[in-house]
Parts: C-alpha cells; sequence; structure tokens
C-alpha cells in the first residue's frame, strides 16, 4: 500500500504498530484498517466496498 506523503507525529505510528500487533495485522492492514474506521465513524465513507485492494497502482 502505498503511503501519502504527509508528517504524522511518531506517537501516532506507534499507536498503529501497537494496534497491528495487538490485533495480529500487519501495519498496512492496521493503517487501512485505522483510516477507513475514522472515515466512517465522520460520516465521509460509508464503508460498503468489499474490495480492500490498492487501486493507485
Amino acid at each position: 500500500m502505498a503511503r501519502p506523503s504527509v508528517e504524522i507525529p511518531y506517537h501516532i505510528i506507534g499507536g498503529v504498530k501497537d494496534y497491528a500487533e495487538k490485533h495480529d495485522l500487519s501495519r498496512d492492514e492496521a493503517h487501512a484498517k485505522l483510516l477507513r474506521e475514522g472515515l466512517v465513524a465522520d460520516g465521509i465513507f460509508n464503508g460498503d466496498i468489499s474490495d480492500d485492494s490498492d487501486t493507485t497502482d
């Protein structure tokens, strides 16, 4: 999965790493899941996509 070119504070990256380890996910999977859940919670994304593949290639 391609990473956006943004500055993300280290404590956030560490939280994603901890989340990935706790839930037995890769960091890519954890990033995608947390971003998706945040966007759904904010009403930006409805979450109805069944294909989680990266379409930016």
